[in-house]
């Protein structure tokens, strides 16, 4: 067996129609250029060049399609979903898997966030302040989401990894036909919180320059933690899109629009799960424990 790009081939010399068939098969499964899978068949009918067909084509999956390498300050260590007791050791699996099916489970609630306002509100009189309410939340959820092994899971050419230190990703909204930048954060699970604000004040700075700020690389979807910020959208439900050959293993987050209700501070999070390794129930002891951030007597250190 081997494995070329994101593609398995078996080559079985002794009858090779079968390979090339199966070959067409994966392709058209794996959603990996099905037209390009007919040509492979068609090659065959018509030429019957399997050997040289087979590497040429591997060639253009390899140059296409090329396996990752993750960089090593994502700090990946490669997991078998055997070795995981219970849920994970199935689910890992099922829900990753190629027959068609929505992995996701969205769920939207209104987080009170009375706690971290009133944190916030006394870290602003520091200097420099946060930069924002929503990266207070950002930094400090990044600080929870490390303690969570779950939701650090990835499917990344079809292997399964758990990242220690991931990066964030934050779409930007500038406006005009760009309308949106990218943001991307590293390191952000071993900074403190002015480390953090820093970075992220450059960061957004880059972002909403008229250069925009260097583009982040295509596969940074593949490991980050994407999260979002609607501060004018008091919004009761949110449903994402996705893409099953980029984003496997990936939670999504978005904050909305705060507002009071009586004493309470609330704040409408959505959040995206994919069921492989998350679940209503971690998302419930994640977002417990993302509170206790902000108790006096919580996990932060400010």
């Amino acid at each position: 067996m081997e494995k070329v790009g994101r593609v398995t081939l078996v080559v079985q010399a002794t009858r090779p129609w079968l390979a090339v068939q199966g070959l067409a098969c994966v392709l058209a499964s794996e959603g990996e250029k099905p037209r390009l899978a007919q040509a492979v068949l068609a090659a065959y009918r018509s030429q019957h060049k399997l050997g040289s067909m087979l590497y040429e084509y591997a060639a253009a999956i390899w140059e296409s399609h090329p396996i990752m390498e993750i960089p090593a300050r994502y700090c990946a260590e490669r997991v078998d979903p055997a070795d995981f007791p219970g849920w994970l050791g199935w689910s890992l699996e099922f829900f990753s898997g190629p027959a068609l099916q929505n992995p996701h489970v969205d769920v939207t609630f209104q987080l009170d966030v009375t706690q971290a306002w009133a944190r916030y509100q006394r870290l602003s009189r520091q200097d420099p302040p946060p930069p924002s309410f929503f990266s207070f939340l950002v930094w400090n959820l990044a600080q929870t989401l490390a303690r969570h092994p779950s939701f650090n899971l990835r499917r990344i050419d079809d292997d399964w990894y758990l990242l220690r230190n991931p990066p964030i990703f934050i779409p930007v909204a500038v406006g005009g036909d760009a309308r949106f930048q990218s943001l991307v954060l590293d390191d952000a699970y071993r900074q403190d919180l002015a480390t953090f604000s820093a970075c992220y004040r450059d960061r957004l700075a880059q972002a909403r320059s008229p250069g925009g700020g260097p583009s982040a690389a295509s596969d940074t979807f593949v490991y980050a933690h994407f999260m979002g910020n609607l501060p004018n959208l008091r919004f009761t439900g949110l449903t994402l899109h996705w893409r099953p050959d980029q984003m496997v293993g990936q939670s999504f987050f978005y904050f909305g629009q705060r507002y009071t209700d009586g004493d309470r501070m609330l704040i409408p999070m959505s959040v995206r799960l994919h069921h492989s390794c998350t679940d209503a129930v971690v998302l419930d002891q994640l977002i417990e424990d993302f509170k206790r951030q902000f108790a006096e007597d919580g996990s932060a250190s400010y």
